[in-house]
């Protein structure tokens, strides 16, 4: 059987995490590599393609500690031999550089974890042993870093868990995941606002060349569409085309207007019932001249002739 150790090694290389670990394990052997004097003026920010980029107070010390640059690459490298440094970059913009407070209303966002238990939260039964379970197998990774960092991470989640439930947070209608109402818009998350934004990007494309295409037959070009993604795009797509067709007919009556008119109908109708234009009957137009009353049935009079 594998070890947890190099699953967790394995998976932290394809998550991206393994490069937040170095940094972690840089910022905390920094006064001991630097010494006391320059890990007061200054702290490790990234490791960024060989390069470890340092925060520093001000330019004199800047200056200064170019003067030490190959000796701190050395005692990096002596400490982490496997990260191997080339170089050292310092930066002084980033040292001052703090996240504004949040702000003090109902929409703050979740408190940490010493917060919450300050606030009287407190575990379930099964979360705690949910909890020993983790540690008890944490304890065969051997590295006390990466053991801290993975139990906080699973000790905040419970802790969030249960503020959530205090707090009825509103929940995503995509992937019904709740969050704090800052990251809510037009009641999506933000990681579902982004996803539905790549979709739509691409469903658009398609859409204005074949716009009858379902979701079955768009799942075959787009793989990680689901369902809902659909009917969620579906929804904006269509407005998109009835607030075109509205400021069109706002532009007065033209050949050229008229025209377009007729091409974002088409457009809709074939959209909405998922019908190709050859198999639109007139039951179909009808079917949606209450979106547009006064306009849907006179530009679709001679369409089944």
């Amino acid at each position: 059987m594998e070890k947890i150790s190099y699953i967790l090694h394995d998976l932290l290389e394809k998550k991206g995490l393994s490069l937040y670990k170095k940094n972690r394990m840089l910022a905390l052997c920094w006064h001991e590599i630097a010494g006391k004097k320059i890990s007061s003026i200054s702290r490790p920010l990234k490791l960024e393609k060989g390069n470890l980029i340092i925060a520093v107070k001000d330019s004199t010390w800047c200056h200064h500690l170019n003067f030490f640059r190959q000796e701190l690459v050395t005692r990096l490298n002596k400490k982490f031999p496997d990260l191997k440094i080339r170089g050292i970059k310092f930066n002084v913009l980033n040292y001052w550089q703090e996240e504004a407070p949040p702000k003090k209303d109902e929409d703050e966002p979740l408190p940490g974890l010493e917060e919450a238990k300050k606030n009287g939260l407190s575990l379930s039964k099964a979360e705690k042993k949910l909890l020993d379970e983790v540690d008890t197998n944490l304890k065969e990774i051997g590295d006390k870093i990466l053991h801290e960092c993975i139990r906080n991470v699973v000790e905040k989640d419970l802790y969030l868990k249960a503020e959530r439930k205090r707090k009825k947070l509103p929940a995503c209608k995509l992937c019904r995941q709740e969050a704090t109402k800052r990251l809510m818009e037009e009641g999506l998350c933000y990681f579902c606002r982004r996803r539905a934004l790549n979709l739509y990007n691409k469903l658009e494309k398609i859409w204005y060349r074949t716009p009858w295409l379902s979701f079955s037959e768009l799942k075959n070009v787009v793989p990680d569409l689901t369902a809902p993604f659909y009917n969620y795009i579906k929804e904006q797509f269509l407005s998109s085309l009835k607030k075109r067709i509205d400021s069109l007919q706002k532009q007065g009556v033209s050949e050229e207007t008229e025209n377009e008119i007729r091409q974002y109908l088409g457009m809709y109708i074939m959209n909405k019932c998922s019908l190709p234009p050859q198999k639109v009957r007139e039951e179909d137009i009808k079917n949606i001249s209450a979106d547009f009353p006064q306009i849907a049935l006179f530009y679709f009079s001679n369409t089944t002739d």
